[in-house]
């Protein structure tokens, strides 16, 4: 089984992150055959959760993580989506 993580950082509040994201996804799943993909999104930031949770992830967990370069603690919440689960959406138009 395969697997593999999704992670980018984007500010805008345009289509550009949901593109991107669905892409992404396509990649992993459709192209690369990954069987799961999964996201770590820090608790504290509600927006990021919702956003990842469009795409189809689900929760798994939580975990504290330390980040020595800003030497702080975050928790934050493991987040997952299964190919079968991906394959299972609807398109999003002008995404096919």
């Amino acid at each position: 089984m395969h697997d593999g993580s999704l992670g980018f950082e984007h500010e805008s509040h345009d289509r550009t992150a949901a593109d991107v994201g669905w892409l992404m996804l396509k990649l992993a799943f459709a192209e690369l055959g990954l069987a799961r993909v999964w996201s770590m999104t820090s608790m504290e930031n509600a927006e990021a959760v919702r956003a990842v949770t469009r795409f189809g992830f689900t929760p798994t967990g939580e975990i504290e993580r330390y980040f020595p370069e800003a030497d702080t603690t975050m928790r934050l919440v493991t987040m997952e989506i299964l190919a079968d689960t991906w394959r299972a959406m609807p398109v999003p138009a002008g995404r096919g």
